[in-house]
């Protein structure tokens, strides 16, 4: 049954996820930390926190310790709701069970403070965890630079981005992005395109949000500059296997006139 209600889990139907989990009962089987961790992510998945804390609770309650994966999901519900100090209490929660918190963790609570709009309490908490040695990941940094640039505050993007390399986090594709996104937002196509160049130097091949960056930031730019810089990037899509979306298409049609 571990494996249907999984299914149900990734396809976002929670209910059904319960109901295998009936089933499973229902044929005298006991459940494990899978079962109910997949429950719990069903849930966090479908964006219910209090159910996805009630299946951990469920879980305690049935004598089964939580491992990181249970946590981390419970969390990870709190944090989609933006509510940071539910997903504290879950981390606490998770130490105090002897539980040591992974990357993963600290993505998702660093993810929570910024969907509350904490964006220097999220970045105090990552200084926190960095002083602490704590094993980070790209995405714990990811977040925070999106959430500088769509705040329109560069200087702190650039400033997390630093701290992930001196960290010896490697960047992914999704930080280079985010970078291009905030230099697009002001119009700064050369900062724009030094960002989607260091990318294919670690190997990155530009994806649609490559593209959609790299669009925004020549949209920005003064008419008569406009074509000549984005030509080059239309002709570098065209000829990519990266899918010609919808908006994509818009844009290379009002770069080009």
């Amino acid at each position: 049954y571990n494996p249907l209600m999984l299914a149900c889990a990734r396809g976002g139907r929670p209910a059904e996820a319960e109901a295998a989990f009936q089933k499973l009962l229902a044929r005298g089987l006991v459940p494990n930390e899978v079962s109910y961790s997949t429950a719990i992510s069903a849930h966090a998945r479908a964006g219910n926190a209090a159910a996805a804390q009630g299946w951990l609770d469920k879980m305690t309650a049935a004598g089964i310790a939580p491992d990181a994966v249970a946590f981390n999901a419970a969390c990870s519900a709190h944090a989609r709701l933006g509510d940071a100090a539910a997903a504290l209490r879950c981390v606490d929660a998770m130490r105090a069970a002897g539980v040591e918190p992974t990357a993963s963790t600290h993505a998702i609570l660093v993810n929570a403070l910024v969907k509350a709009g904490q964006l220097d309490a999220a970045s105090a908490s990552l200084q926190a965890l960095l002083v602490a040695g704590e094993r980070l990941s790209a995405p714990t940094f990811n977040t925070l630079i999106s959430a500088y640039g769509k705040a329109g505050r560069r200087p702190d993007a650039e400033a997390a981005f630093s701290a992930m390399l001196a960290a010896n986090v490697r960047p992914s594709l999704v930080t280079y992005n985010a970078l291009a996104s905030v230099y697009a937002l002001e119009g700064d196509i050369d900062a724009a395109e030094a960002a989607v160049h260091a990318a294919s130097q670690r190997g990155f091949a530009p994806d649609r949000f490559t593209y959609a960056a790299l669009f925004n930031a020549c949209e920005a730019l003064p008419a008569r500059d406009r074509r000549r810089r984005a030509v080059p990037h239309v002709t570098a899509l065209l000829s990519s296997r990266v899918d010609l979306t919808e908006r994509l298409r818009r844009s290379s049609a009002r770069l080009l006139g």
